[in-house]
Formats: structure tokens, sequence, C-alpha cells
């Protein structure tokens, strides 16, 4: 007894490599993506900073230990 399929059975298609022109429009597209995102994560890192527009009232700068401020 033997069993006929009721349709051939077709295999994929030979894979083809990809064309230069594909390779460079996924190169450039993915450049586009990358710049534009650390450019966002650049700014939101910026403009999280907050800078005073008046100097603090207890004189801190730079290099002042901290020691005498915690008293």
């Amino acid at each position: 007894m033997t069993i006929e399929p009721s349709e051939p059975i077709t295999l994929r298609s030979q894979a083809v490599a990809p064309s230069w022109g594909w390779v460079v429009r996924r190169a450039v597209f993915g450049l586009v993506v990358m710049i534009a995102v650390t450019s966002v994560a650049a700014y939101l890192a910026h403009a999280s900073i907050e800078t005073t527009v008046e100097p603090s009232a207890a004189g801190i700068t730079i290099g002042t230990p901290a020691a005498a401020m915690l008293k």
C-alpha cells in the first residue's frame, strides 16, 4: 500500500546573497537610528541637569570640605 501526496512537496528556492545596494541602505539606516537614539539620550541627560541662576546662599564652592557643612 502506497500513499500518494495530494499536492507535490515544494522546497524553498535557493538563497540569494544580498546586493551591495541593500547592504549600504541597511548600514546607513542603522547609523541614522543609532545617531538619533544617542542624540535623544544626550539631550535628555543634558536637560535633566538643573542649573542655578543665583549663587548658593551657603557659599558652597568646588573644593570646599564637607565636614564644615555637616555640623
